[in-house]
């Protein structure tokens, strides 16, 4: 596996970014990227950025043509990054896996530019606001959405949370590694009548 995007990195690290390039038939190819413990919120989107910026340019000095274009990602780990945004992830517009899970976000905004996702995980983050979600129902593709250990999640009855998640993004056909049923889908649609017109844009 290549890791050239990593070298020269300050040894004080915490976890590792995974990134699988598509197109490996057989098996996946594993690039690790450091991020570091000691830096800001801010210095630490940036390093991540920068990280990324000198794999790709690595890769295509070596002729690695697939590994160098950033269109090639399909899936990105970003678990317990401390990220609060998704800015630095706008030049992989084929994602189709996103882990955000242990970050700080609050908002799911910029999710809705990534019109490939399939399955978002972002557990443990700082969702508060069920409207969030009218984002992620711009996503046709989206199928699996896992969002436990957010306050919306916390504070919410487990069934008319379903029923909110479903009315927000009737596409899903999985939340929370539980299979989306016809109960929820007909709380859901019943939610989504009861909501002012508009409130989903």
């Amino acid at each position: 596996a290549m890791s050239g995007g990593s070298q020269g990195i300050h040894p004080v690290i915490q976890k590792t970014l995974g990134i699988w390039i598509e197109g490996a038939p057989q098996q996946r190819t594993h690039l690790v990227l450091l991020t570091l413990l000691t830096q800001t919120q801010r210095t630490m989107v940036q390093l991540t950025v920068d990280i990324l910026k000198r794999h790709f340019e690595d890769a295509s000095r070596q002729g690695m043509t697939r590994l160098s274009d950033p269109n090639n990602i399909s899936n990105l780990n970003l678990w317990g990054s401390m990220l609060d945004n998704v800015d630095c992830l706008q030049s992989f517009p084929n994602l189709r896996v996103l882990i955000m899970s242990i970050n700080n976000m609050t908002t799911l905004r910029a999710m809705a530019e990534f019109h490939n996702l399939e399955e978002l995980f972002i557990t443990h983050n700082k969702i508060t606001d069920f409207r969030e979600l009218r984002h992620l129902s711009r996503l046709p593709k989206l199928k699996i959405l896992c969002l436990t250990d957010n306050p919306i999640h916390r504070n919410t009855d487990h069934t008319a949370y379903r029923a909110m998640v479903t009315s927000y993004c009737p596409q899903l056909v999985m939340i929370d590694g539980v299979d989306v049923t016809e109960d929820d889908r007909r709380a859901g649609e019943a939610f989504r009548q009861r909501r002012a017109p508009g409130a989903d844009g």
